[in-house]
């Protein structure tokens, strides 16, 4: 959530640096300071440093949090 700044704002959602390029990711905007990734089917591929960055004409902002997935590897 942002809690301040000049609209338009533009989000995007970073995972380690990159795009987050998931199938079973999904982005929602709720509102011109509100939005949301949200992950399904987890696995331990999807640990990491996720970040979001919101920018507008003014400037960028980012803020960061670490995923842990914890689970067991199935090998065939």
């Amino acid at each position: 959530m942002v809690v301040a700044g000049d609209l338009p704002l533009a989000v995007e959602w970073l995972k380690d640096g990159k795009p987050v390029a998931s199938m079973h990711a999904r982005t929602h905007q709720l509102d011109e300071y509100s939005a949301i990734l949200s992950l399904s089917r987890l696995s331990l591929v999807d640990a990491g440093n996720y970040t979001c960055v919101a920018s507008n004409l003014a400037g960028r902002i980012s803020h960061s949090s670490v995923l842990k997935v914890k689970g067991k590897i199935f090998r065939r």
